[in-house]
């Protein structure tokens, strides 16, 4: 935070925001089913991270607090909780599992590994759906948070 209070001119703002990183799909009466099914494909992937990087999950997973309580400046603020949602079909929240960085942990390490865990949880969510097209939509819920904070004169 020093490089913060350093950089940040006199009423300067600083701004920070991240999503939480576990997901809520809703289809019908199956949230919990389908959330559960994101949520295996997510924890299986966080076998492959490096050390360090549970630390970090840790830091969003805490929506920032200790970020937030480092602050130096009086004039803050953190907002948890905003929830956006969006629709989106089956086939795009494949791909969303495939963009997160623990998914790319294991496709780096064990491609056939990551192939198959993506196609096994495309396949879980449609059985569950009792559908068959990956172009079919769920409602994804996620939660976003910020930190703001000014610099005082």
């Amino acid at each position: 935070m020093s490089e913060v209070k350093r950089v940040l001119k006199p009423n300067g703002c600083l701004s920070l925001h991240a999503y939480q990183i576990q997901f809520e799909l809703h289809y019908k009466d199956l949230s919990e089913t389908l959330s559960q099914i994101y949520q295996e494909a997510f924890d299986f992937s966080c076998q492959y991270l490096p050390e360090d990087a549970h630390e970090s999950l840790n830091i969003i997973r805490n929506e920032y607090k200790e970020i937030f309580d480092s602050i130096p400046f009086t004039d803050k603020t953190r907002i948890t909780n905003i929830l956006v949602k969006q629709s989106m079909s089956v086939a795009n929240v494949v791909g969303l599992i495939s963009t997160v960085s623990a998914y790319q942990y294991v496709k780096e390490k064990d491609p056939d590994t990551a192939l198959s865990l993506i196609q096994r949880t495309e396949q879980r969510l449609l059985e569950a759906m009792g559908v068959s097209s990956n172009q079919t939509k769920v409602e994804l819920r996620s939660r976003y948070f910020c930190l703001l904070a000014c610099k005082s004169e």
